[in-house]
């Protein structure tokens, strides 16, 4: 039986993941041929996102464009004076109508620790109730004319958690106050290197 693609978790994993999952997913299914790690070495995260767009797209997802201050998705971390925006972060897509916020890793991006970086700036995002959080299994890279192949996912296995608050508050996520989560692994990597979310 083939492995499915692409592999995924929804945290909190005591919940069943909401319907609009199954159309992310196909978006990430179309984009195969594209995207996939074992066929495509140096795929950066724009080159992966720019194949997603039209997919996403579809299913409701306003997606960045461009490196553009008019290309970019900028949401909220918090209002100042006259409900200006006080400070924003610009991510790579957004759901406005599901409240659901979009980070593709690939390349460098998913070397670093750009997925740390990922899960705590969209737990600050005003009005988002979920992330969609696409990072590689795998990373085939050339280095000095050597290719080679990096396991990712090295310990991302927690939910983002609640929004953060000063001072943080473990009620809140009592009352329903937490982030859900969903970490779509959009790579084919061979047996022997294969990683499982636990």
């Amino acid at each position: 039986m083939p492995d499915p693609y692409p592999r995924w978790k929804f945290y909190p994993s005591h919940t069943r993941e909401p319907s609009w999952v199954a159309g992310v997913l196909a978006a990430f299914a179309a984009a195969r041929a594209s995207i996939e790690s074992s066929a495509h070495i140096g795929l950066t995260s724009d080159k992966a996102l720019a194949e997603l767009r039209p997919y996403l797209e579809s299913v409701g997802f306003q997606i960045e464009t461009g490196k553009t201050k008019a290309e970019k998705i900028r949401r909220p971390v918090f209002f100042g004076d006259e409900g200006r925006e006080g400070k924003t972060y610009e991510i790579d897509g957004f759901h406005d109508e599901l409240a659901i916020a979009l980070e593709v890793e690939a390349g460098r991006g998913a070397r670093g620790n750009a997925v740390y970086r990922d899960l705590i700036e969209s737990s600050l995002l005003v009005d988002t109730r979920y992330l969609v959080l696409a990072v590689m299994i795998g990373y085939r890279h050339n280095s000095g004319g050597e290719s080679g192949h990096r396991p990712q996912l090295r310990g991302c296995t927690r939910p983002a958690g609640c929004r953060l608050r000063q001072p943080a508050a473990p009620a809140a996520v009592r009352r329903g106050a937490a982030r859900r989560l969903l970490v779509v692994l959009p790579a084919v990597v061979p047996r022997a290197n294969s990683l499982q979310l636990s």
